[in-house]
């Protein structure tokens, strides 16, 4: 029997051997092509992976259309209560194709002493952080 490959991030775990994604000990079920996209995602964090680059390694030699894709997007999302407008796991890059954050966004800027005041995009940073790793 062949021993599990795992590829973490977050409170996930994926597990290549067998297809199947954990959060922990509970099981989430993925279609099986949506598993492809993710494990596809997850094993090039960080870069932009085009749309072509994503059906051309999970649908290799079929035909399918970019709606497919977002479907197995969506549902990604869906299992790793991830959100379009602001992901902690996947990022949509335009019209080009897709980025994995791996959960980790930005981290916060350091502290300072003082107001706040024209510090909207440290604000928004913490704002992101603290959706991702507390909510």
């Amino acid at each position: 029997m062949e021993s599990p490959h795992y590829l973490t991030f977050g409170p996930f775990r994926l597990d290549v051997t067998h297809g199947r994604l954990w959060r922990g000990e509970q099981p989430i079920t993925l279609r099986p092509r949506s598993v492809a996209v993710l494990q596809y995602l997850v094993e090039h964090p960080g870069r932009l992976l085009t749309k072509a680059d994503l059906r051309g390694q999970v649908w290799a030699g079929t035909h399918v259309t970019d709606i497919v894709l977002r479907v197995s997007i969506r549902e990604i999302r869906a299992a790793l209560g991830d959100s379009a407008t602001t992901p902690c796991y996947v990022e949509t890059v335009g019209q080009q194709g897709y980025r994995f954050l791996g959960g980790e966004p930005a981290l916060p800027p350091p502290l300072t002493t003082g107001p706040l005041v024209g510090r909207q995009r440290e604000v928004a940073i913490l704002e992101q952080w603290f959706q991702c790793h507390v909510g």
